[in-house]
């Protein structure tokens, strides 16, 4: 399929969605976009994807049949940006740091 990635992680288009996006995305693939988060995992994706796919200036129906087409490879790893080390750690409890073998002093 070529050259499918964008600049942008999932999470980026995520947080980009507007209200218009959320009818759309409603409309085309039946559930809202949170709704397919927490449950279809697979079918969020590929919403992310029509999202990008209309700002690219596709219509509707073929920005779905597009996010539909992909692989799930395509779609989950050869589509979105690398997140970055930094933002690939967000949300995730801070790891404990080692205890320190200084004793204090009173």
């Amino acid at each position: 399929m070529g050259d499918i990635r964008i600049d942008q992680t999932a999470e980026e288009v995520f947080d980009s969605i507007t209200g218009f996006d959320e009818i759309a995305i409603s409309t085309h693939f039946g559930r809202t976009i949170q709704d397919l988060a927490e449950t279809e995992p697979s079918m969020f994706g590929r919403a992310l994807v029509f999202v990008v796919k209309r700002r690219e200036g596709l219509e509707d129906a073929e920005a779905r049949k597009a996010a539909l087409t992909m692989t799930l490879k395509e779609c989950n790893e050869d589509f979105f940006a690398t997140p970055s080390e930094e933002e690939a750690g967000k949300g995730e409890q801070p790891k404990p740091s080692p205890p320190s073998s200084l004793t204090s002093v009173s």
